[in-house]
């Protein structure tokens, strides 16, 4: 039986190219050296571009039976025209109290916010979670928040604000401005009954036994004076 050797195609056999073969294998390193580098700087420009557009969060920030609402830059970059869509209609347990604008018509929700500056932050009262629990309205809210950068590019955010994830919860108080307020006026309080025309006299050991025998000096020449004042026999 007689073995054919087969011969390899020219192509794997790198001593038998030409010199348009080197060519054209140099000329497709290139263009993939390119097409590697033009991906890299395209990737680049876009965490660039990431890291430096705004970023508007919108989300509840409960304390207690208390939720607020809150709206922050967290990018880096001013947001303009900041504009909020929900889904359903924001609603509070408040809307339907008379001289009280409905939260979903005030202005921050119906013309939006023009500027937004990085880091700033908007905080509003919402509502109380046992008033909403009364009146039944909804937990869940899916928005839509968009806005643009400086150069006029759009952006959308979607996001969900849900208050069933801070049900069933353990709570820590937590002391803020408003108990600051009221320590600070009970201090006041008492400062006040410290009055003094002479204003407020700090005593050490030594001030306090001096007015104690001051006192105990005081009330015996009250007594020899009385003993003095009676009718001799």
């Amino acid at each position: 039986m007689a073995f054919v050797l087969m011969s390899w195609p020219v192509w794997l056999s790198p001593w038998e190219w030409t010199t348009d073969d080197w060519a054209g294998l140099t000329f497709l390193v290139i263009a993939a050296a390119a097409f590697v580098a033009w991906r890299q700087v395209k990737e680049a420009r876009t965490l660039r571009e990431e890291q430096a557009r705004p970023f508007v969060v919108i989300d509840f920030e409960p304390w207690g039976v208390i939720i607020d609402l809150k709206i922050t830059n967290v990018g880096k970059t001013v947001a303009r025209d900041v504009q909020f869509d929900f889904e359903p209609r924001l609603a509070a347990a408040k809307d339907d109290k008379p001289g009280l604008t409905p939260i979903a018509e005030t202005n921050l929700f119906t013309n939006g916010i023009p500027s937004l500056p990085p880091g700033k932050e908007i905080t509003l009262f919402f509502d109380s979670f046992l008033e909403r629990n009364e009146k039944g309205l909804p937990d869940k809210y899916d928005v839509d928040v968009s806005y643009s950068d400086p150069s006029g590019k759009r952006y959308t955010e979607q996001t969900v604000l849900d208050l069933a994830v801070y049900f069933d919860l353990g709570q820590i108080t937590r002391h803020d401005i408003h108990d600051v307020h009221k320590q600070l006026e009970k201090i006041a309080k008492t400062l006040a009954g410290w009055t003094h025309p002479e204003g407020v006299k700090i005593m050490i050991p030594e001030d306090r036994r001096q007015y104690r025998d001051e006192l105990y000096a005081a009330h015996e020449q009250r007594e020899r004076d009385a003993e003095d004042e009676k009718p001799k026999p």
